[in-house]
C-alpha cells in the first residue's frame, strides 16, 4: 500500500496565487482550502453594497476554479454545468407562464373559475417542482465540493493536497502513515 503525506492547507494569499495562476485552466485539481477562500471572497463582494458587478465577474472567473475542485473530488467538472441547464429551465418556464397569462387574459372574462385557477396552478407547480429539483442539485454540488481530495492520482491528475511517499522515508517520518490510516484516525475523530 502506499504511503501519502498530507501537505498543510493553503493560507488565504497563496489560495489567490493559485486560482489567478489558473484563471482559464478547468484541467487539473484545486484544494479545498484554494476554492473556499476565494468563494468567501466572493460572497462577500456579493453582501457589500455596489459591489455586486464585481462579484459578477468573480463568479464567472471562479468557473475554472469550480471544475478543478470537482475534479479533486473525483467528479465530473460538468456537474457545474448541470446548475446552467436547471436555470434555464426554470428561465423557460417563467417566460412560458408569462406568455401563457397574456395570450390567455382576453378570454379571462369567458373562462370558468375553476380553468383560471387550474392553469394557475399548474404554472405554480411546474416552478415548484422545478425549484424543488434545483435545491436538491444545489445541496449534492456543495456535498461535491466540501468533500476530501482523492489521495490517489485520478484521471485529472495527481492529488494537490496529497504526496505520495516511498517507504524508506516513511519509516524515518512518524507522522506518515497510508491513506487508509488516516482516514481512519479521521472518522474516529469524529
Amino acid at each position: 500500500m502506499e504511503n501519502y503525506k498530507t501537505i498543510r492547507s493553503l493560507e488565504i494569499n497563496e489560495a489567490f496565487g493559485n486560482a489567478v495562476n489558473n484563471i482559464v485552466n478547468f484541467k487539473g485539481r484545486a484544494r479545498r482550502s484554494e476554492f473556499w477562500w476565494v468563494m468567501l471572497f466572493v460572497c462577500i463582494a456579493y453582501v457589500v453594497p455596489f459591489t455586486w458587478p464585481v462579484a459578477w465577474v468573480l463568479s464567472f472567473l471562479s468557473i475554472p476554479l469550480t471544475f478543478r475542485r470537482l475534479h479533486d473530488a473525483g467528479y465530473s467538472g460538468w456537474w457545474w454545468g448541470i446548475g446552467i441547464i436547471l436555470n434555464l429551465v426554470c428561465l423557460g418556464l417563467v417566460i412560458w407562464g408569462v406568455v401563457k397569462l397574456v395570450l390567455v387574459s382576453p378570454e379571462l372574462d369567458t373562462m370558468d373559475t375553476s380553468e383560471i385557477i387550474y392553469s394557475l396552478f399548474s404554472v405554480i407547480l411546474s416552478y415548484m417542482a422545478i425549484i424543488g429539483i434545483n435545491m436538491l442539485y444545489k445541496i449534492l454540488l456543495i456535498f461535491f465540493l466540501c468533500s476530501d481530495s482523492k489521495a490517489e492520482t485520478n484521471k485529472y491528475g495527481p492529488s494537490p493536497k496529497y504526496v505520495p511517499v516511498h517507504p524508506e522515508e516513511a519509516a524515518s517520518d512518524g507522522q506518515t502513515a497510508s491513506y487508509d490510516q488516516q482516514e481512519r484516525s479521521e472518522t474516529d475523530v469524529l
